[in-house]
């Protein structure tokens, strides 16, 4: 049943959220009443979680003109007919059947990639000739093309011409880069122009007091004090040994749209192994694992100005690890992993800080970092993010070449859980790209994805990605394409059951949901959304729920003669000023943009505002 139905739906070009909204819009008759579908409920009848009771199975019938036993709720009665053959059983034909529909989904996710593959390449990206399924790839149907012996310059991170290490190898040199490109980013030596991430030279990092060098990783995690307390003040943040020196030309130049591309189409640098200082084995590489996956989930509670420190100070620790320490290639591999994960979510709470400039450069880093530890499904959510950043603070048609790229490079290689996540963040770019139809087929394609999900399959950082998160985006999507009447029954279905300690999403999530009442021309109810992130934004320190209540405050400005928007605005101009660094950000003094200045941050005046996390996902 759960697979005749889903065809059903799809073969009428349905998502699951259409076909809700086309259930409860059936006619009432003969004492029929439809149900108050909803996408979730359609969801559990095609997974088979829950069997449609009378209302449904009626509905279901009515709409799609056939019976009962077609659709698999039942067996035929003797001598009833049952067209096509559907009977709901699992021999032949129904292996058939769903052999079909992955098929179906394979076309599905090659539609939503294919223009990608298309683009013209940046320019010395790829030797001619060269590009998705011109060679063998690192795996199958991964879209990826090897272009061994071929490495264009500053392509893999081996260093410049005429330095010590193999063409195409990831050497001390290569690590000596990234380092120093990320520490540029923390310490203000980087350009505050967001996107795409600029050139900073490192020699204007200052360097670390004598005895400041960072160490190995390992401390252990202090969870910052409660916002009640006041603005958290951490020790300033150290740039690694080499950062002082000068940051040679390759890494200035990097570009996230030009590493994207190189990612799709060369293989990942050999790494090799070093021969002279401190020896990291497979334990260490565990546990620095095992700090990116607590750090993670710390950044489900916590908010992106009061935890941006202590990621960047983990970040900068095992960089300098990967820069001096000595490993063979398999464990290098890991590490390479690991900081590229760190970049992520460095990248996600800088963002989430305010401090876009900085998210850029940690972004970007960690591309080429996760291209060398040959991890693809980890970069495609590198510049996945990076795509979700790009729309959402540059140029949107930039972001959806990213959010292609990203999809394009894993294939169908990756678990479906994580090729739901970047679909997810495609549909975005189209709907802030105003691409209603692209962005309608994208999230059919989400769901389709959501519904084989295996969580045995999934890397670890995906583990955020629910239901849930899903009607979320969807109705974000519809929101920004001024679609009301679809946004809010899938923004209801999100915020169901969400878990209240996570304040920032829920905050976020209501500023959509008061969008989409203005959007209708309820301001009453806006307004009740909109005290309601107020308060919930009191206990975060977010730049993302501010600049979102921001947003709601002018757009409810224009409406003063209405009491409920008095009183938005009596509690919202309260909460600035009384709560530090909350309430729509007025209160607080957040630690400035990378470069905003025209000078470096001294280390001694350095502030890293620690105290919470922010999503990968």
């Amino acid at each position: 049943m759960p697979n005749i139905l889903r065809r059903f739906r799809e073969a009428h070009g349905l998502t699951q959220d259409g076909l809700a909204g086309r259930l409860r819009g059936l006619p009432e008759k003969s004492g029929f009443t439809p149900p108050a579908a909803t996408a979730e409920m359609i969801r559990r009848h095609e997974l088979g979680k829950v069997f449609p009771g009378v209302a449904y199975r009626r509905s279901y019938c009515q709409l799609f003109g056939v019976t009962e036993p077609e659709l698999g709720f039942r067996l035929p009665l003797p001598g009833e007919s049952v067209a096509g053959g559907h009977t709901g059983g699992s021999g032949p034909r129904a292996v058939a059947a769903d052999a079909e529909m992955d098929a179906e989904m394979d076309a599905a996710w090659s539609g939503l990639v294919g223009l990608a593959g298309r683009r013209s390449q940046p320019p010395g990206s790829a030797r001619p000739g060269s590009g998705p399924g011109s060679g063998p790839g690192p795996g199958p149907g991964s879209g990826r093309a090897a272009s061994a012996g071929s490495v264009p310059p500053g392509s893999t991170g081996g260093g410049p011409s005429g330095s010590a290490g193999l063409p195409g190898a990831w050497t001390r040199r290569s690590s000596e880069l990234l380092a120093a490109y990320l520490a540029a980013a923390v310490q203000g030596a980087g350009s505050a122009r967001p996107w795409p991430a600029a050139s900073g030279a490192a020699a204007g990092t200052p360097s670390p007091a004598a005895g400041g060098r960072v160490t190995v990783p390992g401390a252990p995690i202090v969870v910052p004090a409660a916002r009640s307390a006041g603005p958290a003040r951490a020790r300033p943040v150290p740039a690694p040994a080499a950062a002082a020196a000068t940051q040679p030309a390759q890494a200035d130049e990097w570009d996230s749209v030009r590493l994207a591309h190189e990612w799709l189409l060369l293989e990942p640098p050999q790494v090799v192994e070093l021969a002279a200082g401190r020896h990291v084995g497979a334990a260490l590489a565990e546990k620095v694992e095992g700090r990116v996956g607590q750090f993670r989930r710390l950044d489900d509670y916590v908010g992106g100005r009061d935890l941006v420190g202590l990621v960047e100070r983990e970040l900068l620790g095992t960089v300098t690890m990967l820069r001096e320490a000595i490993y063979d290639a398999a464990v290098g591999r890991r590490l390479l992993s690991s900081v590229a994960q760190l970049c992520q979510l460095a990248g996600w709470i800088a963002a989430d800080a305010g401090r876009h400039g900085a998210a850029g450069r940690f972004l970007t880093g960690g591309i080429r970092a996760a291209h060398a530890g040959g991890d693809t499904a980890l970069a495609a959510n590198l510049i996945s993010t990076q795509a979700y950043q790009t729309v959402n603070h540059a140029d949107p048609r930039q972001g959806v070449l990213l959010a292609q790229t990203a999809c394009a490079g894993v294939g169908r290689s990756a678990s479906a859980t994580t090729r739901a996540l970047l679909a997810d963040r495609l549909a975005w770019a189209h709907a802030r790209a105003g691409e209603r139809r692209a962005c309608e087929q994208t999230l059919a394609v989400v769901e389709r994805l959501y519904d084989r999900t295996d969580p045995a399959a999934d890397p670890e950082w995906v583990y955020w990605l629910d239901a849930r998160e899903i009607d979320v985006m969807a109705g974000r999507c519809w929101t920004e394409l001024r679609r009301p009447d679809r946004a809010e029954d899938r923004l209801r279905h999100g915020l169901t059951g969400y878990d209240p300690l996570r304040a920032r999403e829920i905050s976020l999530y209501e500023t959509w949901f008061a969008e989409v009442h203005l959007q209708q021309g309820d301001v009453e109810r806006a307004c009740e959304r909109a005290l309601r992130a107020a308060r919930l934004d009191a206990r975060v320190n977010s730049a993302r729920t501010a600049e979102r209540l921001r947003m709601l405050a002018r757009r409810l400005g224009g409406y003063r003669s209405v009491r409920a928007v008095r009183e938005f605005g009596e509690v919202y101009r309260t909460l600035r000023e009384t709560v530090p660094g909350g309430g729509g950000g007025g209160g607080g003094r957040p630690r400035p943009e990378p470069g905003a200045a025209n000078r470096p941050v001294p280390p001694a005046t350095a502030r890293a505002d620690a105290r919470r996390p922010a999503y990968g996902g």
